[in-house]
């Protein structure tokens, strides 16, 4: 504890003498921390080289930028008509944008209020590398190929036409393909085609939507209602819920305020899948997406896929009202124990979705039902006033519901088994302060699965954001997770509602081309006298500097001490586009890396992270078990 009152110290005594000049935030990369989630890093990465032209936007082309939602984008494209000539402060206060949200625009956007603009490139080449130099990590003499882990994707626009393919190899794995995607894709005003590997998001997610959906945050405007844009390329790493076939979407415009919108989709892929070999029959979905050894690579696509989709939307100025429908069928039984497959091995899902705007206050619905009439509603509102927006959610889904490649934002990893209702609010208390909070009530409708009893629970958590100066932010944050668990006693299983609290202050300041960031986190875990109590700390501090226009440097040096695996802590780490990962900071140790990025000519850039990860682990009463990780981590990217 002595250490993160040290650096503590030494962090304000740094910070006061910073406090003098133009902020830009990270809060980008706190929203991947709190949402790690390679496919909205990628949304991320790809809008920031493919720049919406605001001059000449709409509001359903704001609508796919990966935070906006259309009572959003609706708000920011009504802005754009009055204000030819704004900025972005008075932009965030008029539309009552989040910080993640302002961020985002701002890379993702171009027109009058900034100089640099970023069209789509024509060609886009990056290969990316991790190298493990430390000697305690060997490979597992059971895997078939090299240590070589290596990604590269490259990406060609022509006009309204777009190529792209990935290879990805893990350490391990034999071919350095050994996972590819790819597409073909034609877009115009009206009209797309997607040949390829694509992604869906139809109505509120029901039954279509991306990999993975935004988690509950202070950030509270992330996506908790979003109606989906449709059809979307795929071209991520991440081996899970993408389909390969053919989709497009069709635009019709009745008059100048209404529209149909038709989608249809037609994939037949095969899938990873644990299968028993005795029945042949479907038991879960493998989600790991590595094919390393003997085991994983007899797993390797042996299950067939095959899926029809189709959507039709009906929307005007006021109100979008649609349809979808998926169809699903496997070459193999499915087990009813599933939870990421439909059971037995077809079926169709249905939704019917709709969103009621009145300008500064919409409501949204979606009713879905899955291949055995198990229900699922999301309902709730979204509104503002002149220095408050609020959002309130209500969420059931049946207890033997299941929608594999739907999201139902909730509390459980799985959309099945739950209600519950969550109020967000962000408030301006004046210019320089902002309130943020949320609550969130929830149960499951039936025992789960890993405590076969029911669970039940509250979220709680608030943000107060504090703005010394235009360069230099304070931000304290306090949440209490209340929730259902088991621990064994004496061979009885005894059930107690568990809290989690969790602190932490943020501080964050630049000065010319430094850019420094303070965060102390600490984590109490009350197990109601069943068993002691646990703590975790993690302090770091973060620093990047700007040589020049060419070569920006940075690193982040961390500490950390936590009684076991319940009290870790995550620690998100993003120094290059597209490049994310979470650390999970347990035991008691450090974390330290440093990297840069040069631009070496006009159109080739170069990433180059080096870090060190020391934790030492109680794995017995007398036994601890020292762990060193060292890596260095290469990205190269070619544009023009």
């Amino acid at each position: 504890m002595v250490k993160f009152i040290y650096i503590f110290f030494i962090f304000i005594i740094s910070f006061n003498l910073l406090a003098q000049s133009e902020n830009d935030l990270y809060v980008i990369e706190d929203l991947l921390k709190d949402n790690s989630n390679i496919i909205l890093q990628d949304e991320i990465d790809y809008f920031t080289n493919h720049q919406i032209d605001l001059s000449s936007t709409s509001v359903l082309e704001l609508s796919k930028l990966p935070l906006f939602n259309y009572y959003y984008a609706k708000m920011i494209f009504n802005y754009l008509i009055k204000n030819h000539d704004f900025n972005i402060t008075d932009l965030k206060l008029k539309c009552k944008l989040s910080d993640s949200q302002i961020a985002i625009f701002q890379k993702c956007s171009y027109g009058n209020w900034t100089k640099k603009v970023n069209k789509a490139n024509f060609f886009e080449y990056r290969i990316r590398s991790q190298i493990v130099i430390n000697d305690s990590i060997k490979i597992d003499s059971s895997f078939k190929g090299s240590n070589l882990n290596l990604y590269q994707r490259l990406i060609v626009n022509y006009n309204n036409y777009e190529l792209g393919t990935l290879i990805d190899k893990d350490a391990g794995e034999k071919n350095i393909n050994d996972f590819q995607a790819g597409y073909l894709k034609y877009k115009d005003s009206s009209f797309n085609i997607i040949l390829g590997d694509f992604i869906l998001e139809y109505g509120l997610g029901g039954v279509l939507w991306k990999g993975m959906g935004i988690k509950k945050s202070l950030d509270f405007t992330n996506n908790v209602f979003s109606i989906g844009n449709g059809n979307k390329s795929y071209l991520s790493s991440l081996d899970y819920r993408f389909f390969r076939g053919l989709s497009t979407s069709y635009i019709i415009n009745l008059n100048g305020s209404e529209s149909l919108k038709f989608d249809f989709a037609y994939s037949n892929i095969n899938r990873t899948a644990n299968i028993d070999s005795s029945s042949n029959i479907v038991y879960s979905l493998s989600t790991l997406g590595l094919y390393r050894n003997e085991n994983e690579i007899s797993k390797k696509e042996n299950l067939n896929e095959k899926m029809f989709a189709s959507n039709i939307e009906y929307k005007t100025n006021y109100l979008t009202i649609g349809a979808n429908v998926l169809n699903l069928n496997y070459n193999k039984q499915i087990s009813k124990q599933t939870s990421n497959l439909i059971n037995n091995s077809k079926g169709n899902l249905f939704s019917l979705y709709s969103n009621i705007d009145f300008d500064k206050f919409n409501i949204y619905n979606e009713l879905t039902t899955d291949n055995n009439s198990n229900l699922a509603l999301k309902i709730g509102c979204q509104f503002q006033t002149s220095n408050i927006s609020n959002l309130v959610c209500f969420r059931s889904y049946s207890k033997d519901f299941n929608s594999p490649f739907g999201y139902g934002f909730g509390e459980f990893s799985n959309f099945a088994n739950e209600s519950g209702l969550y109020f967000g609010s962000k408030i301006d208390l004046n210019e320089n302060t902002e309130l943020n909070f949320f609550i969130d009530l929830f149960n499951s409708q039936g025992n789960t699965y890993f405590l076969n009893t029911k669970v039940r629970g509250m979220d709680l958590a608030g943000e107060i954001k504090y703005k010394i100066s235009n360069n230099s932010k304070l931000k304290f944050r306090l949440m209490s997770q209340e929730k259902t668990d088991g621990l064994i006693q004496n061979n009885y299983k005894q059930y107690f509602q568990k809290i989690k609290y969790s602190s932490r202050i943020d501080a964050e300041t630049k000065i010319k081309n430094t850019y420094l960031l303070l965060r102390i986190e600490y984590n109490y875990i009350d197990f109601k006298e069943l068993k002691t109590n646990e703590n975790g700390f993690i302090g770091f501090v973060d620093i990047k500097y700007k040589i020049n226009e060419d070569l920006k440097i940075g690193g982040k040096y961390s500490l950390f001490s936590t009684n076991s695996y319940e009290s870790a802590v995550w620690q998100y780490e993003s120094v290059a586009p597209g490049l994310g990962q979470s650390q999970l900071m347990y035991g008691e140790g450090y974390r330290f890396f440093i990297y840069s990025q040069i631009q070496l000519i006009d159109y080739l850039s170069l990433w180059v992270k080096y870090g060190i990860y020391e934790t030492n682990i109680l794995v017995e009463s007398n036994k601890i078990l020292n762990k060193i990780d060292k890596k260095i981590n290469l990205q190269c990217d070619i544009r023009f």
